[in-house]
């Protein structure tokens, strides 16, 4: 085991690379006070060493611990740490001394009898220091106690990772000059301020948790806030459906109440073909006798119901299971006829895919190809032609106000970008078609909207005799 430093005869500890090539000796441990060796070799650096047979194991510790003692007894001068006061990483803290080099003149006590206790070192000045050096055990609890009872600031050299190799001068600056390894073990007013500072924070705590309870009463109260919102939002949605389905349910009590040809009016009045019936509309189809209705009557309903003005707001999908239900709850038909109204709607869907309508998808779902009727004209409307500068919107919203149309704005404004849309021009006819099956009109009302609001002109009173 390599000792860095030795006792002497005169009791005075040398370090070996401060002594000159071959000095006499003798040295002793000064842990089992045993002659010891001074190695002086070329290679290794020069240390002391316990002769053979020797079983000492603490010889460095105690060698460093008396050495670091005599080098604060022989010192005039030690730089010590800041003293500062702190409950936790991120509260306030409290400066009680900043780090200094403190100094004194005369000599350093070693182990000195203070009230029942030996510090290490008792430095001199106007208020002494005591110093702990400690190389294998660090300072515990009793002796903090000890410390705090004699009410004399003291610090803690900290020497227990120092190497092996350690020499005379990085020992003798680490004690003197470095603040890492030194730490404050006792200092007045240390724990009167930890205690204001605990104060602090338990108090700053309490403030930070009425605030999180304030804070989450509040969200609590949002929440039930939002919570009844929500529910008097759906109230009042159920209420709207429960008014609509009750609305929808009388509706289709008067119609099954009502005679053929007012069912059959009432669906021309609808699809804007007071006179001439669109063949399209008037298929027959096999099944149809359990629907209890004229082919063009429950066709029409289903075609204006499922059909018409179904594109505007994207691809639209048509199944004939959900077609069927919606019929047999309208004509109030038994529900083992159930099958055969599906067989109707099947036929009657194929056929309008065979007129380009519809396009079949996956079993009974089709694809609305087409959301306006190729009706027959029911009358003569003048020529019109497109106007060369298309309305704007606001002129096409007034139109439709002084026409007595009852649309919303969001829809018209949908109609008026489709056919002023040079990507999708329809022919004249075709528009005038288009307006009369959206806004639920006949084909001449239609037209005079459309001159109206200045999408259409009137260049002539040639009648319209071929379907452009």
């Amino acid at each position: 085991m390599k000792i860095p430093f030795a006792v002497t005869a005169g009791d005075y500890l040398v370090a070996a690379t401060g002594l000159v090539e071959g000095a006499p000796g003798p040295f002793f441990c000064a842990a089992c006070q045993k002659p010891v060796t001074l190695k002086q070799g070329k290679q290794r650096i020069w240390h002391f060493a316990h002769r053979a047979g020797s079983d000492c194991k603490t010889g460095f510790e105690t060698a460093v611990h008396l050495f670091a003692k005599q080098i604060l007894v022989e010192a005039r001068h030690l730089r010590t740490p800041a003293m500062v006061c702190q409950v936790s990483p991120f509260g306030r803290s409290v400066t009680l001394r900043d780090a200094e080099t403190r100094t004194w003149v005369g000599p350093g006590e070693v182990e000195k009898w203070l009230g029942g206790f030996r510090p290490d070192v008792v430095l001199p000045g106007q208020a002494p220091l005591i110093v702990e050096v400690a190389v294998t055990h660090l300072c515990d609890d009793a002796k903090r106690q000890k410390l705090s009872d004699l009410g004399i600031p003291a610090i803690e050299i900290d020497l227990s990772s120092v190497s092996r190799d350690i020499t005379e001068g990085p020992l003798r600056e680490l004690i003197l000059e470095n603040l890492e390894c030194k730490r404050w073990i006792f200092h007045e007013g240390e724990a009167e301020t930890l205690e204001l500072l605990r104060a602090e924070r338990a108090e700053e705590d309490a403030r930070l948790a009425h605030e999180e309870t304030e804070a989450q009463a509040r969200r609590r109260l949002a929440e039930a806030e939002r919570f009844k919102e929500d529910q008097r939002r759906m109230q009042a949605l159920q209420e709207r459906e429960t008014e609509r389905w009750r609305r929808a349910r009388q509706a289709d009590r008067r119609l099954r109440e009502s005679s053929n040809e007012r069912k059959l009016a009432f669906v021309s009045s609808k699809l804007g073909f007071p006179r001439e019936w669109p063949p399209e509309l008037d298929v027959d189809v096999r099944g149809s006798s359990a629907i209890g209705a004229p082919h063009r009557i429950w066709q029409g309903d289903l075609f204006r119901r499922h059909i018409i003005g179904s594109t505007p707001k994207g691809p639209t999908d048509v199944e004939v299971e959900f077609a069927a239900d919606w019929l047999i709850r309208r004509y109030g038909l038994e529900p083992t006829s159930a099958k055969l109204v599906r067989i109707a709607i099947w036929d009657f869907f194929t056929s309008l895919e065979r007129r380009g309508y519809l396009a079949r998808k996956v079993r009974q779902r089709f694809n609305i190809r087409r959301d306006a009727l190729r009706a027959f004209i029911p009358s003569e409307p003048p020529l019109l032609f497109w106007a060369k500068n298309q309305p704007s919107q606001k002129r096409f919203l007034e139109a439709a106000e002084a026409s007595g149309i009852r649309a919303s704005d969001e829809r018209l404004q949908h109609l008026h970008a489709e056919l002023t849309s040079t990507d999708t021009r329809l022919s004249e006819l075709d528009c005038m078609r288009r307006v009369a099956a959206e806004l639920q009109m006949n084909l001449e009302a239609a037209a005079a909207f459309l001159r109206r609001a200045g999408v259409l002109v009137q260049f002539g009173q040639e009648k319209l005799c071929s379907d452009r």
